[in-house]
């Protein structure tokens, strides 16, 4: 199960968030507001209040990682889904301002596969759209190929890569990334992955560590079938 796949990022991943995408420059948040934060909102935890990145794709969703979803769960309460029935305990941190969640779904596949084929992402709903925010929106998965250049965003930093491969696993399209020069932290999951699209920049995938340390070799991102 992914749990098995991810569990050893826990500590570095809800404590160590001053480490984030090497090879990366810190950026204002204003330049990418629609990559945001996920904050725990218990007053009994506050050392565990930043834990990992999402990116606004709607005025009311926000993308992340399951894994960012389930292990915090795991961690702090002994319940990996605890969030996706007590959505209050978590914020979402957007332009210098939290707002509430209403709802936290992971994607089935999630609990249901091995690796790759396990689609790690879960959606976020707020209770109040932010009309403040303009959202990213998606790619279409034919766009994306080997040699496109890439950006990484996630906390603050940004660093730029070229997408090495692409491929499928039980129709869950992944991403890899060239990881030599710059990559994805613990930590950084549920970040950005972005192309250029005209004048503008879109979403083709959310940043997922997928080993201790940083990504030296290849950085990871997984394509959402659900807005596809």
């Amino acid at each position: 199960m992914n749990f098995k796949m991810f569990i050893f990022v826990l500590l570095i991943s809800i404590s160590d968030l001053s480490h984030a995408l090497y090879g990366a420059r810190t950026i204002t948040p204003s330049q990418f507001s629609a990559v945001v934060t996920i904050h725990l909102n218990d007053s009994e935890k506050p050392e565990y209040d930043s834990f990992c990145s999402g990116v606004l794709v709607a005025p009311d969703k926000v993308l992340t990682t399951g894994h960012c979803i389930e292990v915090v769960g795991s961690k702090l309460y002994e319940k990996w889904n605890i969030f996706t029935y007590e959505p209050n305990l978590i914020k979402i941190k957007a332009g210098g301002n939290k707002y509430e969640v209403a709802d936290v779904i992971i994607a089935p596949s999630y609990t249901e596969a091995v690796g790759f084929e396990g689609e790690d992402l879960a959606i976020i709903t707020l209770k109040k759209p932010l009309t403040n925010i303009r959202p990213i929106k998606m790619v279409s998965k034919g766009s994306l190929k080997a040699g496109l250049v890439v950006t990484l965003v996630a906390r603050d930093k940004m660093a730029n890569s070229t997408i090495t491969a692409v491929k499928s696993y039980a129709g869950n399209l992944v991403v890899f990334t060239d990881g030599t020069k710059s990559g994805v932290c613990e930590g950084d999951s549920g970040g950005a992955l972005l192309v250029k699209i005209g004048n503008d920049l879109a979403l083709a995938g959310i940043l997922s560590a997928q080993s201790e340390g940083c990504e030296r070799q290849t950085g990871t991102s997984i394509f959402p079938r659900i807005l596809q």
